[in-house]
């Protein structure tokens, strides 16, 4: 991300020009944040499985039963567009939005484990649960990482940084 203006930082994670248009119309900024590796956790099948267990505990025994369902390429692509799309996967107050109690109350199926993952988590069509991502501007593979949502006041050594973002 080094050298990159904040446009294509914000595009380097996989959104398109016409979403980071739409998000600068409506006003929305970006804060890129640092975070110290030790607080993060591999973007693998078996660090997201982790995470759910840590993090999720309420769903954890729904969703686990399906890691085998969920490590298959084809479920990403069997999704319906409507319910993969950026209206359902940005607003958590969509009735199709698939957030922790929907999914808690869901049928229990892969699809809506799958869900679960992608609206919550972000894993998204372009994750492959190996740990690495590819940069959509340069084609390189880098090491991807996760988090779990907390306040950043609580993570020694993080660093935010504003960034000005212009289509």
């Amino acid at each position: 991300m080094i050298g990159r203006s904040g446009a294509e930082i914000v595009l380097g994670i996989g959104k398109d020009r016409a979403w980071l248009r739409e998000k600068l119309a409506e006003g929305m900024r970006w804060r890129l944040v640092v975070l110290p590796q030790a607080e993060c956790t591999r973007a693998d099948w078996a660090g997201i499985f982790a995470l759910i267990e840590a993090i999720y505990p309420e769903v954890a025994r729904k969703l686990l039963p399906w890691r085998e369902d969920l490590q298959n390429p084809a479920l990403t692509l069997s999704m319906p567009p409507s319910l993969i799309s950026g209206v359902v996967k940005d607003d958590p107050a969509h009735s199709e939005h698939m957030g922790l109690a929907r999914y808690a109350a869901s049928d229990d199926t892969a699809e809506n484990a799958r869900l679960f993952l992608w609206h919550t988590l972000g894993l998204n069509q372009h994750f492959k649960g190996d740990g690495w991502a590819t940069d959509p501007l340069t084609g390189e593979r880098v090491e991807e990482y996760l988090t779990a949502n907390v306040p950043l006041r609580g993570i020694v050594g993080h660093r935010v940084i504003a960034l000005d973002v212009e289509t």
